[in-house]
């Protein structure tokens, strides 16, 4: 009814990977920001009035790279 089940948050938890810093769902990790580590590389929508497929593409904030590797020294 509400669509949970379809949300990439949920799918992820249920298979035993939560998205870094949702601790709603599981994650263990905590994320900066007070936010969940999710970032859509880019993402193509259809205009509602023009039909015209638009495309949108950023990269993750100056912060997210050196936040990784610190990720990763303190976990491997």
């Amino acid at each position: 009814k509400t669509g949970r089940h379809h949300q990439i948050r949920v799918q992820f938890a249920s298979r035993g990977n939560p998205i870094l810093g949702d601790f709603l769902y599981g994650s263990k990790e905590k994320f900066p920001w007070k936010t969940i580590g999710l970032h859509a590389l880019s993402i193509t929508l259809t205009h509602p009035t023009t039909k015209e497929k638009m495309t949108f593409s950023t990269f993750p904030g100056r912060n997210w790279p050196h936040f990784f590797q610190e990720f990763i020294e303190k976990k491997y």
